[in-house]
């Protein structure tokens, strides 16, 4: 169902982009029911939500969905849905707005991430090249080094390109 819902949203056939919700449909409902479901189901569920608010610019809202996810991703180790878990740019995203204390803690979470993906990469570059070097790219960014994060972003779509992703 959660694979679903991000593709209808991403198709504009929810009732907002902010939103899973349609004439049938009802987010908040479902949510709740979710509870009793298997962490796995649950930490996809808001894998994909986290990834349906970031790519539309709710990223308050993504935030809020990647921390649930990430309270879960125990549960999905080894599936694929981990590495598209956008809690990194989400906080990046949010960087600018945040106190100084917690920028301190979002340089040390995309850091954590980052280690993850560049360990990832050394067993299969196709699939996680392109992703350490946009984590990489987003931490220059929200230090202020624009040029390193450009020459990262400029790997990252080399990287992307080689690894057949049309995508970052």
């Amino acid at each position: 169902e959660s694979k679903q819902r991000l593709a209808q949203v991403l198709r504009g056939e929810t009732n907002g982009y902010d939103t899973y919700s349609d004439n049938v449909f009802v987010e908040e409902d479902f949510e709740e029911r979710l509870k009793s479901n298997m962490s796995i189901t649950v930490c996809w569920y808001y894998i994909h939500k986290t990834q349906a608010r970031y790519m539309f610019g709710y990223h308050e809202e993504a935030l809020k969905a990647a921390a649930i996810a990430e309270e879960l991703l125990w549960s999905s180790v080894a599936h694929v849905e981990v590495p598209e878990h956008y809690f990194s740019l989400a906080l990046a995203a949010l960087y600018s707005t945040r106190e100084k204390k917690k920028k301190e803690e979002i340089e040390v979470k995309l850091k954590e991430h980052s280690s993850y993906f560049q360990e990832w990469m050394k067993s299969c570059p196709d699939n996680f090249e392109h992703k350490y070097y946009l984590i990489q790219g987003e931490l220059h960014r929200v230090k202020g080094n624009s040029l390193k994060a450009l020459q990262f972003y400029d790997k990252a779509m080399v990287a992307a390109r080689n690894g057949g992703f049309i995508q970052l």
